[in-house]
């Protein structure tokens, strides 16, 4: 399908498109240092019995247990049901990571909930399950708990009814920074045995995507998708570009947007350099 170019679309354009739209486009952009300019998308109408429960200002961070997970979250302060984001952090990462992103998502309406992985060392190194930089190594079985844990929150969210009313369950995404970015993808079926239904749309931060353009099936995915690159990201972008990158087999509504001084830390608090741009095109 040939390549178009998008002035603007984030994740609420995404699960817009989702709800309304169901054609598929492929758009690719890349985007300068210079600010974006984002467009309006239509409120979304609550109905007369929507639970209003929190009493949080937006961006608030909180912490809660959920089945055993620590987990960090972002509250929309809103009254009545609000979309959900479920946030999948780097390999050895931690959930806060990100909390520059998190905080203006929760400011524009969404509930943000981010998982302590398994892995999570919060930037110190705790060992590799299999070796990253060689994708051929991985199978279906390699960091499946990635996907048992974001399911389990999605699980939980679901079955607590003083969450459960706060969410409006029709408008629920997945987003994820590096091996977080590769779990986004694969939850939505690029990783066939990792599909877990109830996910509208995805936001993929750099994700490592080698193993699911050798051995995935991102031609299977469904829903829309935005993934974001980073021009000098040596460690994520060169699988995601070209005839035969990421991007290019990934089914569906998908659009890649790529910050031309962005490296592979840019989508982290550690390093700011593209943060205006990339909140800008996530929102």
């Amino acid at each position: 399908m040939a390549v178009q170019f998008v002035k603007f679309v984030g994740l609420s354009a995404l699960l817009f498109a989702a709800l309304s739209d169901p054609a598929s486009a492929r758009r690719h952009h890349k985007q300068s240092a210079a600010q974006a300019t984002p467009e309006t998308i239509a409120p979304k109408i609550l109905p007369k019995d929507a639970i209003a429960v929190s009493l949080a200002q937006p961006g608030d961070p909180g912490t809660v247990n959920l089945s055993g997970l620590n987990v960090n979250y972002w509250d929309s302060g809103k009254v009545g049901q609000t979309p959900l984001i479920i946030y999948s952090h780097s390999f050895g990462g931690c959930s806060s990571q990100a909390s520059f992103l998190t905080s203006e998502l929760a400011k524009q309406g969404w509930l943000v909930m981010a998982p302590d992985h398994s892995d999570s060392a919060c930037g110190k190194f705790n060992g590799k399950e299999k070796t990253l930089s060689d994708p051929a190594l991985w199978d279906e079985t390699t960091f499946l708990k990635r996907r048992d844990e974001m399911r389990r929150v999605y699980r939980t969210l679901k079955s607590d009814t003083a969450w459960r009313n706060r969410i409006d369950w029709s408008r629920v995404a997945v987003m994820g920074h590096s091996l977080g970015g590769y779990a986004a993808l694969a939850i939505v079926g690029g990783q066939p045995t990792w599909r877990v239904d109830g996910f509208a749309a995805v936001l993929a931060l750099a994700p490592y995507c080698e193993p699911l353009k050798l051995k995935g099936k991102l031609g299977d995915i469904g829903v829309p998708v935005m993934v974001q690159g980073g021009a000098k990201d040596e460690i994520a972008n060169p699988g995601q570009i070209g005839a035969n990158g990421c991007f290019a087999q990934t089914g569906g509504n998908a659009t890649y947007v790529e910050f031309d001084k962005a490296g592979h830390m840019a989508w982290t608090d550690a390093n700011n350099t593209a943060h205006g741009n990339i909140t800008i095109y996530a929102k």
